[in-house]
């Protein structure tokens, strides 16, 4: 059985902040804090009788964090 689902979350980092070094280096510091919008969109296949199922989706990020990316789980019950 095919199933579609659809997300929506909101991320919001307050003080985000990350540091770093390497051997004798220092790295660039990164503030990382605002907000994220994030959605989903994807297909679940399987349904409750059967012991193997499918989700395949994609995820896009806007805001402090942009991008996209693809999923795909598959599962076994036993």
């Amino acid at each position: 059985m095919l199933n579609p689902f659809v997300g929506l979350g909101v991320d919001y980092e307050m003080d985000g902040k990350s540091s770093g070094h390497v051997y004798n280096y220092s790295l660039a510091q990164a503030k990382i804090d605002g907000f994220t919008v994030m959605g989903e969109v994807g297909l679940h296949v399987g349904n409750q009788t059967s012991r193997y199922s499918a989700d395949v989706g994609i995820e896009g990020y806007l805001g402090k964090r942009e991008g996209l990316a693809a999923k795909a789980m598959f599962g076994w019950t036993f």
